[in-house]
């Protein structure tokens, strides 16, 4: 008897977790395209009007034109000759490597007018992916992912990865081919592709012309190959098609891209720690780091030049956090999440025994060990203090036999990557600021043993070390290195700040984790996410569950919706050049305008572009769920055509990567017309509209 009532008790509780908690929300999920037809009757209710097998097949789909852009963004292939749309955020450091004080880039924009005038971009990758597989079943049976990944990479061929699902519960293999010969086609002036800047960052209403154009060469085989005079042009097995149609309000929107990571399932417990004391300490870093980069840039062009990209990639992490704070707390996550936990609880014994070993993991001692981890990792890794991103490149040579060879192909490619964008005197401020912020909040044994005494001047301390060092000068170095290898590597292991990174890394990687023995591994908090969300999965029965991002191809589906961002404050869909132009006017310099590309914000240059109510509109927002990876994704319309580029969302709901709250959550995307319009009217670039497929 009592089993019978327990099994009623159970499935009346799923039934009202369902309708409130468990399935996916209107618009939320980044789902996997092998499995999308699980979403079609959804989708076609919204207005899609493609089939399953026109999103993926192992034959040409649209997963075909979709790629993963260099280490973390997604772009879209749009001409039979490899053209790549992405965001000019994501081809950022390429095009400021490519830039000289004489031939800025960023400040003047490119446009190639011939195959022969197109730059190579050496270090640029991009993943185009040829097919995946559900290999569950095969990890159930004791079949290894090195096994799986040398079987599907086909003798090399191809490169392999297995990534789980659902906390470990499923398991997918993907397989990519990687292109190494990429070049740049096309970008917009700073003044366009990063209009609004910082102040506009993570936040709508946008009028960010957020693109850059790339080419894939392959050889003559069609195959990926280094780069190489004779190589051609990659002929891809499907391209988009461009729609100027635009989208209305309420019509269906679908992304494809590469969403990073999210944490969907994390119980309050960990949310909480992450608002209330992880976030605000890795923002009060960042911020002295941005406060020490804005000022120099400020005062020489040469600086600003050389830490634009830097100062970008700091500052997007340091307001997206913020954000999230304040998304978090406007709808009250963490409480919800509690009473969502204790209706789990209710439902399920195996949930509940989760959530109590989630209690005892997720602690303020825990949240201790990732703050002082994530600040350690900034000061050696995220260029916290830049002479460990030196010493970082250098320690190859530490660590094995080296030629002359070897030292002096290292030292010609720390000069383009490292020396080109370096600042000594920058470096020495921006170091003290991080060393008092992680004095502050790392705990003294996990300090550097020349830091743990309180009277230690780190201005002194950051200068002398900049004076001391020779891997601060690019000179110095090589006159350093110049002696035979032996004789320079015990130079190298002997240079101060050397010595400091290898303190600092033995720090982070062998005391950190030793000094926080009592707290939970990755691995053992892994477990518990396992045997969590299987728990959820089997009480939502055969109901969609969104998935948890991990940098594999997804699928989100959504529409376009504008949103009340506060109380009485209404945000339309999209945003015209009429923004730009008022914009402009104010005495921001995030907002500055050259008289050029003012004098094209004028009707009779945007008829060609325009909407229907005669406007020029630049972006627009839907409410796919997205997350960082999926800038540079294409936005597609019903019939799986290019209408926009995704890359950012609005500030109201950056939480998302946490908790979707359907409401407020919008990405945003450039507009595909405003780019035409830019590549045409201010790029001239006739060749690169002429190699598009584009529907009026």
């Amino acid at each position: 008897m009592k089993s019978a009532v327990t099994t009623l008790r159970r499935a009346a509780l799923a039934t009202l977790l369902s309708l409130e908690i468990l399935v996916a929300k209107a618009d939320e999920g980044m789902w996997i395209p092998l499995r999308i037809g699980q979403n079609l009757p959804q989708m076609q209710a919204d207005g899609c009007q493609l089939s399953a097998a026109d999103i993926y097949a192992d034959s040409a789909s649209l997963k075909d034109a979709v790629v993963i852009f260099g280490g973390g963004c997604t772009g879209c292939l749009v001409s039979a000759n490899g053209l790549i749309f992405t965001n000019h955020h994501c081809g950022l450091g390429q095009i400021q490597s490519l830039s000289t004080p004489e031939r800025d880039l960023l400040r003047d924009g490119f446009w190639a007018k011939s195959h022969a005038e197109e730059l190579p971009c050496p270090g640029l990758t991009v993943r185009r992916l040829v097919r995946m597989a559900d290999v569950s079943d095969s990890i159930a049976q004791g079949f290894g992912k090195a096994d799986i990944e040398a079987n599907a990479s086909e003798s090399g061929r191809y490169e392999a990865v297995v990534r789980a699902v659902y906390g470990g519960n499923q398991h997918f293999v993907h397989v990519y081919e990687t292109f190494t010969d990429v070049r740049l086609v096309g970008a917009p002036p700073q003044e366009i592709g990063k209009f609004g800047g910082d102040t506009d960052n993570w936040t709508w209403p946008r009028h960010t012309g957020d693109f850059a154009i790339f080419r894939l060469y392959a050889d003559e085989q069609n195959r990926p190959a280094n780069f190489a005079p004779t190589n051609r042009p990659y002929r891809p097995r499907r391209h988009l098609e461009i729609s100027t149609a635009g989208l209305d309000e309420g019509d269906f929107a679908m992304v494809m891209g590469y969403p990073g990571s999210t944490k969907l399932y994390a119980p309050a417990s960990y949310v909480e720690l992450l608002q209330e004391q992880i976030y605000p300490k890795q923002i009060e870093l960042r911020a002295a780091k941005l406060a020490v980069m804005n000022r120099h840039q400020a005062a020489d062009a040469a600086t600003q030049l050389k830490y634009a990209a830097k100062n970008a990639t700091t500052a997007n992490a340091w307001k997206k956090w913020i954000g999230e704070i304040r998304g978090l707390k406007k709808i009250d996550a963490v409480g919800r999440k509690r009473e969502q936990e204790r209706r789990w609880a209710e439902a399920d014994t195996a949930i509940a025994a989760t959530l109590a070993d989630y209690a005892k993991i997720y602690t303020p001692r825990w949240a201790e060990k990732e703050t002082s981890a994530a600040l350690l990792t900034e000061v050696l890794r995220r260029g916290g203090m830049e002479l460990c991103t030196a010493a970082q490149m250098l320690e190859t040579l530490a660590n094995q036999t080296v030629t002359r060879a070897d030292i002096d192909n290292l030292l010609g490619r720390m000069a383009s990557a490292f020396y080109k964008n370096y600042s000594p005197t920058l470096d020495a401020e921006m170091t003290a600021e991080v060393l008092r912020v992680v004095r502050k909040h790392v705990p003294v044994d996990l300090l550097p043993v020349a830091l743990r005494k309180p009277q230690i001047d780190l201005k002194k301390f950051a200068q002398n070390l900049i004076e001391k060092s020779n891997l601060s000068s690019e000179t110095r170095l090589r006159k350093m290195l110049s002696v035979k290898p032996e004789k320079a590597v015990n130079k190298l292991v002997n240079d101060p700040a050397f010595r400091l990174y290898r303190e600092l890394h033995g720090l982070r990687f062998g005391t950190l984790p030793t000094y926080y023995i009592d707290c939970a591994t990755a691995t053992e908090i892994a477990a518990v996410d396992r045997r969590h969300i299987g728990a959820i999965m089997r009480l939502n029965g055969e109901r969609l569950l969104p998935l948890d991002a991990n940098f594999t191809l997804r699928v989100s589906h959504g529409k376009t919706a504008g949103y009340e961002a506060n109380d009485g404050v209404w945000h339309k869909h999209f945003t015209t050049t009429n923004g730009i132009l008022e914009k402009s006017k104010q005495p921001n310099a995030d907002y500055r305008l050259s008289p050029k590309a003012k004098s094209l914000y004028v009707a009779e240059n945007q008829s060609l572009y325009a909407a229907s109510d005669g406007t020029l509109r630049t972006c627009f927002i839907t409410t796919n769920h997205t997350s960082g990876g999926n800038s540079g994704s294409p936005v597609l319309d019903a019939h799986g055509r290019l209408v926009g580029l995704n890359f950012d969302r609005a500030w109201e709901g950056v939480m998302s990567d946490l908790v979707f709250n359907p409401e407020q959550c919008r990405n945003i995307a450039l507009d595909i017309r405003y780019l035409l319009f830019v590549v045409d009217k201010l790029g001239e670039a006739k060749n690169i509209i002429n190699e598009l497929k584009i529907n009026k």
